[in-house]
């Protein structure tokens, strides 16, 4: 059975180390009897990865990347630096970073701070908008509405090692927490599939040509002989050529220009959405994916990857969730109830 095509790998983010909270010391007395002093001490049980995982501060926006097949056109007023979409209320620290990777057109055209156009306000969603995506956040609700309409992208079917079209939210963690440190890392998301076209006028090659909505973790070895490798930890979402889910993946992420050379997994879908993600059906995951992250581990070392590490050696380091389009398709899914919560042994 073919594998699903694997993402384009993204720049580890820098991270930042937290302290777990302090102890504290509870003293008490008594007029009668003089009690002992005792102390207790406050331990964390549980700890949210995500930052604003409801999106209340908005994206930091890094510049299309793409050109037109065959002749290579781009926009005359492409906008070559990071744009900040806000909205609202928002003014807190910004956590998510949006890519279009390989796309020709650029929300950054129309919200840099020298055309300055802002949001549409809806219904309680704030929407940006470019020839060829959308996103709409409704800060209230936490939910967030991503569309890529590839059709507006390529002018004929992509050809095996040509740039394909993302739409990718990523976030570095704050705490590099350890599988070693957790009794589970439960994992929520509702998902509903709310726009898909099929452009491809029956000229579709599943070997390149596909659409895809997935998250990816990159998980890290602290083991000596292992130290500062990583591998990818898929959670595929939707895929067109598997509309019954996706099985379990493993290979390598070999997938031309900015492949990383790493070992990829990827969750068995079916697990999660039995399913699927039909077309204007609201549905829920709900998951503890360590018993998953075990099954990755033994695919790896089976490959001759992370042969000197053990499931207590791993970390989890940054994420990445959105859409890649190496095919003529248009798809818009809107998510919410989005975590990623350790909790703690």
């Amino acid at each position: 059975m073919k594998k699903p095509i694997p993402a384009l790998a993204l720049p580890l983010l820098s991270l930042l180390l937290l302290s777990c909270s302090s102890p504290s010391e509870v003293a008490s007395s008594s007029p009668v009897d003089e009690l002992p002093t005792s102390e207790t001490s406050e331990k964390e049980t549980s700890y949210q990865l995500l930052l604003d995982n409801t999106f209340q501060n908005g994206f930091s926006v890094s510049p299309a990347s793409g050109s037109r097949q065959d002749d290579g056109w781009i926009p005359d007023d492409r906008w070559a630096r990071d744009v900040d979409l806000t909205y609202g209320d928002s003014n807190g620290p910004i956590s998510w970073l949006v890519a279009q990777h390989g796309d020709i057109y650029s929300l950054n055209d129309k919200y840099n701070k020298y055309v300055g156009e802002k949001p549409t306000y809806e219904d309680g969603y704030y929407t940006f908008f470019d020839e060829s995506k959308k996103m709409s956040v409704n800060p209230s609700s936490g939910s967030l509405y991503l569309e890529l309409n590839a059709s507006k992208e390529y002018v004929r079917p992509r050809k095996s090692g040509e740039q394909w079209c993302h739409l990718l939210l990523n976030q570095g963690f704050m705490r590099a927490v350890s599988l070693k440190e957790v009794s589970s890392v439960d994992f929520t998301i509702d998902l509903e599939l709310k726009k898909w076209e099929d452009h491809m006028d029956g000229q579709a090659n599943r070997d390149v040509h596909a659409c895809q909505f997935l998250m990816y973790l990159v998980i890290k070895s602290e083991a000596a002989l292992d130290a500062n490798d990583f591998f990818w930890f898929g959670i595929p979402f939707f895929d067109n050529r598997y509309p019954n889910g996706l099985p379990e993946s493993g290979l390598v992420d070999a997938g031309g220009a900015g492949a990383t050379s790493k070992f990829i997994y990827g969750m068995p879908s079916s697990d999660y959405l039995p399913k699927g993600l039909p077309l204007g059906s609201k549905q829920s995951v709900n998951v503890d994916i360590k018993p998953y992250i075990g099954n990755a581990l033994v695919k790896a070392r089976s490959m001759g990857y992370f042969v000197n590490s053990e499931l207590n050696d791993l970390t989890f380091q940054s994420m990445n969730i959105g859409f890649e389009i190496p095919g003529t398709y248009d798809c818009g899914i809107e998510i919410s109830n989005f975590t990623l919560t350790a909790q703690y042994l």
